[in-house]
């Protein structure tokens, strides 16, 4: 039997006071991608990413970042985006509090260094943005489709809305 997939999240941790970045992450990877359409979301992502800064107002290093949390719209409404939220603060406050629970795509050990101290999520959609404010995460830049820009056209005119906006958002680990 083969099962839906029913969700996508990945989960990053960025060193501030390394060379290596989810810009880095993401353009390496539009440079493999096939589909045109998935070379435009990670060249959007690539551009978010430099105009966004999470570290400074938490005074962090390192950041554990969601990114491409996604639930299929049948599946919606029962919980499971809170749950992958809920999820990844757990396992920032297991990294916060020392016990490390890194395991590689090889299920070989990793080092706990670096530990974030911050979960961020760059949010799409007003679903996620609604999740990660019930669960108290702080708005820390919130930028219109309309001011950003792919092949000369705005995303809200390619959206067909002009006040849909993203959100840059955190919060701090206990």
């Amino acid at each position: 039997m083969l099962w839906p997939v029913v969700e996508l999240s990945f989960l990053d941790i960025v060193d501030n006071h390394k060379d290596t970045s989810c810009t880095e992450f993401y353009a390496d990877y539009a440079k493999r991608a096939q589909h045109a359409e998935t070379i435009a979301i990670l060249d959007f992502l690539t551009e978010m990413e430099g105009l966004l800064d999470p570290f400074t107002p938490y005074n962090a290093d390192c950041l554990l970042e969601s990114v491409f949390l996604g639930v299929q719209p049948e599946y919606g409404g029962r919980g499971i985006g809170t749950t992958l939220f809920k999820i990844t603060l757990d396992l920032a406050s297991l990294l916060y509090k020392g016990q490390n629970v890194k395991i590689s795509l090889e299920e070989s050990s990793l080092p706990l260094e670096p530990i974030p101290q911050i979960v961020t999520s760059i949010l799409t959609t007003f679903k996620t943005q609604q999740i990660t404010k019930r669960l108290g995460f702080d708005l820390i830049k919130k930028i219109y489709f309309k001011d950003v820009y792919f092949n000369g056209r705005s995303y809200g005119s390619l959206l067909r809305d002009d006040n849909l906006y993203f959100t840059l958002e955190c919060k701090k680990i206990e």
